[in-house]
């Protein structure tokens, strides 16, 4: 990890933050990564998992997490899926109800004289 400490001009340095590699990383890495960690820590016995300070239940609560965020992330990508298609389906109603206003004012502004546009909500002068 690499530090860098800020300075409070009224109150002089503060604590370094620091900022992690495994941040920067992207999600698949990440998770990739955990599956590793897991792993290991899976095959270490119980008593060198202790000499680290790792219990056998925060094990267990690191693979549940990472059962969730895979569960989860599932989830955001059916979400974004479904928005495209949507997406794709609003536009395509979009341009087709553009289209038919463009018909309709365009044939009541050859059929009716200018002054009454604004009845239609036609703000146009020509």
């Amino acid at each position: 990890m690499s530090e860098t400490t800020t300075t409070d001009t009224t109150t002089g340095p503060t604590t370094p933050k620091r900022s992690s590699r495994f941040s920067n990383q992207n999600f698949e890495t990440k998770v990739g990564k955990s599956d590793f960690l897991l792993s290991v820590l899976r095959n270490e016995a119980p008593e060198n998992l202790a000499r680290y300070g790792i219990t056998l239940e925060g094990v267990n609560a690191f693979e549940t997490s990472i059962g969730t965020v895979r569960t989860t992330d599932q989830k955001q990508e059916e979400i974004k899926a479904s928005l495209k298609t949507i997406t794709a389906k609003l536009q395509g109603e979009q341009k087709e109800m553009e289209s038919q206003y463009a018909t309709f004012k365009r044939k009541i502004k050859a059929e009716t004289p200018m002054q009454e546009w604004k009845r239609f909500g036609f703000a146009d002068k020509k």
